[in-house]
């Protein structure tokens, strides 16, 4: 046991056979195991080695049902296999203004969660300097790795909750790269024409870029709509009018139309009457909970 221990490439090829809950707890064992463990290297290929035997499948909801998981910065992780437990996952960062603030869970992607926060109770313009402090402290997104409890802090670079803003979509694909980018789309008018900007942030540069959208359609109804990545493209669908008409190719910077049309699930009349609809990817399939 000692020699194996001492050897870190054998040691390695070993952590990289065992799930991620026993990665976790193992990282207690020592210091050594804690630095190989937590390596960015090793956490990149242990994620390869998943993806490489099986795909990323949705195991469960994650539901904020009460004011105290918003508040709390919680979630609680319902599980679709019968014999798992309910438990929590947390946004494990400190924000000065914790307390007055609403912490959400905006999508999840191939294991990374993506969240931001919002005032309880918005204050009334004109804003002073303390006001105007704390709106800004809550102009943030949040990225979280539930698995592993770590987190960031990223600016939303002068997002708003508007009409003409699309809602953020998580980007990440770890079999591709280990790093992820959030999008975000802001219809902009000049000059009396419309525009289309295409906001991504990327942790490969820690930064944010804006990109220029040739063709977009006029009919911006989806950006009502959580959005989801899957297979390349940013995917819409509205349940009460049964319209899916387009998605955006990313590499391509367009919107296309879909052909032949994407399948539509079999939704009872009454259940459009339902406000809570989401759409996820699982699989590199996508997938829908009304």
């Amino acid at each position: 046991m000692h020699s194996v221990v001492e050897d870190k490439d054998l040691l390695t090829e070993i952590l990289l056979r065992l799930a991620v809950k026993d990665l976790l707890r193992y990282k207690c064992v020592c210091k050594k195991w804690l630095s190989l463990i937590s390596e960015p290297q090793f956490c990149n290929r242990h994620t390869l080695g998943l993806c490489r035997n099986h795909k990323l499948y949705a195991s469960g909801m994650l539901l904020q049902e009460t004011e105290d998981c918003l508040i709390f910065k919680k979630a609680r992780i319902t599980p679709f296999s019968n014999n798992s437990n309910n438990r929590f996952t947390y946004l494990h960062l400190h924000n000065e203004f914790d307390g007055l603030l609403y912490y959400r869970i905006l999508q999840s992607c191939n294991g990374l969660l993506l969240w931001d926060s919002a005032p309880i109770q918005w204050p009334s313009p004109p804003y002073d300097v303390e006001t105007k402090k704390f709106l800004q402290g809550c102009s943030y997104f949040y990225i979280s790795n539930p698995s592993t409890g770590h987190c960031v802090r990223i600016d939303q670079f002068s997002y708003e909750f508007h009409p003409n803003f699309s809602n953020p979509v998580l980007v990440f694909e770890p079999w591709k790269s280990p790093h992820y980018k959030i999008i975000f789309f802001a219809k902009v008018v000049e000059l009396a024409t419309n525009k289309m900007k295409m906001n991504v942030y990327s942790s490969n540069t820690g930064s944010w870029s804006k990109v220029d959208v040739l063709t977009f359609p006029n009919d911006i109804w989806y950006f009502y709509k959580n959005g989801v990545y899957c297979n390349g493209a940013i995917h819409w669908y509205d349940v009460v009018n049964d319209r899916s008409k387009v998605y955006f190719d990313i590499d391509g910077l367009c919107f296309k139309n879909y052909f032949p049309a994407l399948p539509i699930p079999p939704v009872p009349p009454y259940y459009k009457q339902l406000a809570e609809l989401y759409l996820g990817n699982s699989g590199e399939n996508l997938y829908m909970i009304v």
